[in-house]
């Protein structure tokens, strides 16, 4: 069921979140389709199923709109909604959903907070970013970091990026109550593109999400 609908965080954007405890016939049954969207889901295990449908459930209601248009992907694989003038971006973890729209380009991500994400940190983050992390709040701390990269990451959308060559978190102190940040990507050869960031901690979660700035 829906937990939480943040419309009033931004005007510029929407963004929902989504407890999944329906089953992929309930999501069926309310939620339409197209032919391409069907032979995705198709090929998908139950699990994976149950979050496709619900991603997409969540960003129908942020629509507000009556009639479901079916999400379509680029030649990246990056979402959008045809004749929209909203970017969107979808995620889940662990039983939860979460939808964002904004109209300039933008990445969510949702990660279940895990001891076991200690173990990757030098895959994801660089030398500075780690100096930066909390000895009280470490763990979350880290999940802030694996999160912005991650909506760097969608919001960009053109793949082909390293983690720790490409994707910059400006060190921050993390706040228990969420905070703002900023990031950017930098590929050689090319300008960087900055974001503006937000994490919000959600019971044993971490939502972060990303809009493109490009004034520095």
């Amino acid at each position: 069921m829906p937990i939480a609908l943040l419309n009033d965080l931004h005007p510029d954007y929407r963004l929902g979140l989504w407890r999944i405890e329906e089953s992929v016939p309930w999501f069926e049954h309310g939620l339409w389709l197209d032919d391409a969207e069907r032979a995705q889901l198709h090929l998908l295990k139950d699990s994976r199923k149950i979050e496709f449908l619900a991603v997409r459930q969540v960003l129908h209601i942020l629509t507000g709109q009556e009639k479901r248009h079916p999400l379509q992907k680029d030649a990246w694989g990056k979402p959008f909604l045809p004749d929209s003038a909203y970017f969107v971006s979808l995620s889940h973890s662990n039983g939860m959903a979460a939808a964002m729209m904004a109209i300039q380009p933008v990445g969510i991500d949702i990660q279940h907070i895990v001891e076991k994400t200690e173990r990757v940190v030098p895959k994801f983050m660089r030398i500075d970013e780690q100096a930066s992390l909390s000895e009280y709040f470490r763990l979350p701390h880290i999940h802030v970091y694996w999160s912005a990269k991650e909506a760097l990451y969608k919001a960009y959308g053109r793949k082909q990026l390293d983690f720790c060559r490409h994707l910059f978190i400006e060190p921050f102190a993390y706040q228990p109550q969420g905070g703002m940040l900023r990031g950017y990507i930098h590929k050689e050869g090319s300008p960087p593109i900055f974001y503006d960031l937000q994490y919000l901690p959600w019971e044993d979660y971490m939502l972060v999400w990303a809009i493109e700035n490009r004034i520095p």
